[in-house]
């Protein structure tokens, strides 16, 4: 359970994990911790007016944090996928590798923070925790990443002592990265120019974001979880308008009975975790006078080691040239945890869109490796390491001083 709940806490629960990482021990630096999470996808997908299509591939995303001063931390990932035509079948036939992050992060004390390099922009909680295999469909639209800056200070700590859980407020500016970078390594994936346009596409620290995270507040027994997000993305060469958008959101994780690993092997865990937000968009994709909103609702239910999750979108598209549409997407999704690495799932999703709808099945299995466990690379490399649970965590941020 904790790999779900930690995965809705966002970009910002980065600095706390870290934080607890490193007051679990005491190890000579650089400190090395590395996984690799792996899943296998067969997505079936039944177009109404064009081409069936199949597709089967792997999703591999090796990442990394080397500690190589006290709270100073490199952060790396990779990503291999799959590429492939639209409308065409694929059976592992256009997999290919590209550079997902490699940033600097530090933070003195836990409560300023900053961050530099090619990551992800903290915008929205829906396109990283709209639970389910096709969950996140539609609000990948509005998923940001490039190079950055970014700030941050967590004035949690001086409310009630940290009793009120986190409360961060962070800022930033970026570009859309057209770097070697930008590129996959085989080529499926050309390189992001200049010329090509677009939101944010500059080469210039002239588009921002702004960002606050309410983390862990005990207002539920699961804590509540809420971000609200802005974002201004200068216009590119060839866009019409300036995109700006914003986003509020919130995740409730709610226990209901048992708490540990054992009740969870034993069928006696049950918990349901929502999520809602509603995005909106003004220039969308850069073209003026175009708007976007999205509203997503979603729950996800574990008993035992089984989860079940449902989620819906409905995307409204108001421009006045090509007249005003609404899309909804309807996911549906079902698994089973065989313990804390392996998971497999079968989700459908039915999405409603003007002359484009589609009838989606697929199934997944997911595998995540570690590969090291917040070890030292010298002098006692290999050595078992203490890894506290959420609730450590939390009150280890709440009491450092």
């Amino acid at each position: 359970m904790t790999r779900i709940i930690m995965r809705s806490l966002g970009t910002a629960v980065f600095p706390l994990a870290l934080a607890g990482a490193a007051a679990a021990q005491e190890p000579p630096f650089p400190v090395f911790t590395s996984s690799v999470d792996t899943s296998t996808f067969y997505i079936a997908t039944d177009n109404e007016g064009s081409d069936d299509t199949q597709n089967l591939f792997v999703a591999i995303d090796p990442n990394f944090t080397l500690e190589w001063w006290d709270n100073v931390f490199l952060v790396g990932g990779l990503n291999i996928t799959d590429y492939p035509p639209a409308g065409e079948d694929s059976f592992l036939e256009y997999e290919d590798l590209t550079i997902s992050d490699i940033s600097l992060f530090a933070s003195p004390d836990w409560t300023w923070s900053a961050q530099f390099g090619k990551t992800s922009v903290p915008f929205g909680l829906a396109p990283s925790n709209a639970p389910g295999l096709f969950g996140s469909n539609f609000v990948g639209d509005y998923t940001f990443d490039g190079i950055m800056v970014l700030g941050g200070y967590d004035v949690g700590r001086f409310i009630g002592d940290g009793a009120y859980g986190s409360h961060n407020f962070l800022g930033g500016s970026y570009f859309v990265d057209t770097t070697f970078m930008s590129a996959s390594l085989f080529g499926e994936v050309p390189r992001t120019r200049l010329d090509d346009g677009g939101p944010a596409n500059t080469e210039n620290f002239d588009s921002f974001y702004l960002t606050y995270d309410a983390q862990w507040v005990p207002i539920l027994p699961g804590g509540v979880n809420c971000r609200a997000s802005y974002i201004y993305n200068a216009a590119g060469i060839g866009d019409t308008g300036h995109e700006e958008g914003w986003s509020l959101g919130t995740v409730v994780p709610l226990p209901l009975a048992g708490r540990d690993a054992l009740s969870s092997a034993s069928g006696e865990y049950l918990a349901v975790t929502a999520i809602a937000e509603y995005a909106h968009f003004n220039n969308f994709g850069g073209v003026g006078g175009v708007d976007h909103d999205y509203y997503t609702a979603g729950v996800q239910t574990f008993y035992g080691q089984w989860y079940g999750t449902a989620t819906t979108t409905t995307r409204r598209i108001d421009d006045p040239v090509g007249g005003d549409q609404t899309d909804r997407l309807y996911a549906l999704s079902a698994g089973y945890t065989f313990n804390n690495a392996m998971s497999v799932q079968l989700g459908y999703a039915y999405e409603d869109i003007p002359a484009a709808s589609a009838h989606i099945v697929g199934l997944s299995f997911n595998y995540a490796f570690q590969l090291t466990d917040h070890q030292s690379w010298w002098p006692d490399f290999g050595s078992p390491a203490y890894v506290e649970t959420n609730e450590q965590l939390l009150h280890n941020w709440q009491t450092q001083k």
